[in-house]
């Protein structure tokens, strides 16, 4: 008779294989075996066989050898494996250093790679592996030929938020031939509302859950079990008897008892929304063996003197979003714009027009207010209209001087509606040196980011004035906001590492109303250069 430990391996194989490979073959990139001792959260995902999963994580909590395993084991099984990483030489660097060296450790993954003709090696491709009876190709989401002919049983993006998001649409097209696709989503979080945090929203929403000794079931939590506020810019720690010379780790304490409780115990994922389908977990470092409670204190000490830091603390040590007061526009912000006004029906101007092409033509027309050194613009349309004789309607409707449209995807329709007196095309650039106006053509090619930012300091100047109903202006979002308090408020201000730069980025939802706001911007610039 086999041993029970034979029968519980036997019982893996056939059901959880995933677990099975992890517990008696992975050697990671450094060679060594992997353990759930003290990661006890792990386990959970090594068992979800569910076709959508989504993790929101913080850094260095064991999730890239699941990823691993599960691609290396998909292909296994004969699936075709579509794995995405934020750039290229990312995923170069990824390959090489990660999945080359697992399978150069793992004596089972290399009797994967055997084939009719002998040993595949298995560095020969950085974007391509081909394992078993199936295959995992590798790219680089900042570059959108690698998004194409590749046909996907499993979808995974690995830091979603640093993913190029609308190359994104084209990754999820590789699974439209299969029959049984699965999509799994991963990332450090960055902003609220945002990539993963988005996609998270939309999951069952899984939180981690520990038995204190008093019988209190415990989501570990920095600002409930570690410290308490008593001021805006003060904190206390709740474990009274640490001090820095004791050498110890400061211990994580019951919010029932007020005792200290193991963060390392074992536990239970537990749904907070029982709706949804889609797998969701939220991992943080406070039951991570990887780090230290006085490590994450000492990281969130030095955020309070810094927003940059602070937002590296929620983000990679509690995986959590973060959004400054700086980083986007508000709806306060907006509401703070607002005046005891309807919008009319038509109006003598003189006005400016600022149009975003998307699905629909998004058009913000503003009626220009001279008040002595003062000038403001008086919201006098904001909507969504489908044709170039809308577009001409309102144009006359409104007495429009000067109106700039956005000039791409619909390169055609954008000259067309240029053929009004005063319209003109815009260009957006992220490395050009000075804006450009080209009067012959009616072509404006400007800088992106700095004419984005344009627009926030218009609604924090309050240049801009919006109508008393601009929250509820039809048609109205799920959440009960207008389309256009949504999408003014979508995009975020972020800093790309790896370019030294700022840059504002929509993630999920629409913004197609902030660029239009950003064009009738551009259009009183345009105006007032021609009255000088």
């Amino acid at each position: 008779m086999a041993s029970k430990l034979d029968q519980r391996n036997q019982y893996l194989h056939d059901n959880y294989p995933i677990l099975f490979v992890a517990i008696n073959y992975h050697k990671n990139h450094k060679g060594k075996h992997l353990t759930f001792e003290n990661h006890a959260y792990l386990k959970e995902l090594y068992l979800d066989k569910s076709d959508h999963l989504v993790i929101m994580k913080s850094t260095q909590c064991g999730i890239t050898e699941y990823l691993v395993i599960l691609s290396i084991m998909s292909a296994k099984q004969g699936r075709s494996v579509f794995y995405v990483l934020p750039t290229y030489e990312l995923k170069n660097r990824f390959v090489k250093n990660r999945i080359d060296k697992t399978i150069e450790y793992t004596k089972y993954y290399q009797a994967l790679l055997q084939t009719r003709e002998g040993f595949r090696k298995f560095s020969e491709s950085s974007s391509l592996k081909h394992i078993g009876t199936g295959a995992i190709a590798f790219v680089g989401s900042n570059s959108p030929v690698a998004f194409i002919e590749y046909p996907a049983d499993d979808l995974i993006v690995d830091e979603l938020d640093q993913c190029h998001q609308g190359n994104l649409s084209m990754a999820v097209e590789r699974l439209s031939a299969s029959e049984h696709k699965k999509q799994f989503y991963i990332s450090n979080p960055t902003y609220e509302d945002f990539g993963i945090d988005n996609e998270f929203k939309k999951s069952d929403m899984k939180k981690w859950f520990i038995k204190c000794g008093c019988g209190n079931w415990i989501n570990p939590d920095f600002f409930s079990h570690v410290l308490r506020k008593v001021d805006e810019s003060t904190y206390i720690l709740l474990d009274k008897e640490w001090t820095r010379e004791s050498g110890k780790d400061i211990r994580m304490v019951c919010d029932k008892c007020h005792k200290p409780f193991n963060r390392f115990s074992n536990g239970f994922w537990i749904k907070e929304n029982n709706r949804s389908l889609i797998s969701g977990y939220h991992i943080s470092k406070l039951f991570s063996s990887n780090v230290t409670v006085l490590e994450i204190v000492d990281r969130f000490e030095e955020g309070l003197k810094n927003d940059s830091k602070l937002e590296r603390f929620y983000n990679g040590d509690l995986g959590l979003p973060f959004t400054s007061s700086g980083s986007k526009i508000t709806k306060s912000m907006l509401d703070e714009c607002r005046d005891n006004y309807v919008m009319p029906d038509s109006s003598d101007g003189p006005s400016v027009m600022g149009i975003d092409v998307g699905s629909k033509l998004h058009v913000r027309i503003s009626e220009i207010i001279n008040n002595g050194s003062s000038r403001k613009l008086r919201a006098v349309y904001i909507g969504a209209v489908d044709t170039e004789e809308d577009v001409r309607d309102l144009y006359n409707l409104y007495n429009v001087r000067i109106g700039v449209i956005d000039s791409l995807p619909e390169t055609r329709l954008s000259k067309k509606i240029c053929l009004l007196r005063g319209m003109f095309r815009c260009f957006y650039s992220e490395t050009l040196k000075k804006d450009s106006l080209d009067p012959k053509n009616k072509i404006l090619t400007v800088r992106r980011t700095p004419h984005l930012d344009a627009v926030k300091e218009a609604i924090m100047d309050r240049t801009i004035i919006l109508p008393g109903n601009a929250g509820t202006l039809k048609p109205l979002m799920p959440d009960g906001q207008s389309e256009y308090y949504s999408h003014m408020t979508a995009s975020i201000r972020v800093f790309e590492t790896e370019k030294q730069r700022y840059k504002w980025v929509e993630g999920s939802k629409a913004d197609h109303f902030f660029h239009a706001e950003a064009y009738h911007l551009l259009a009183l610039k345009i105006l007032l250069k021609a009255s000088q």
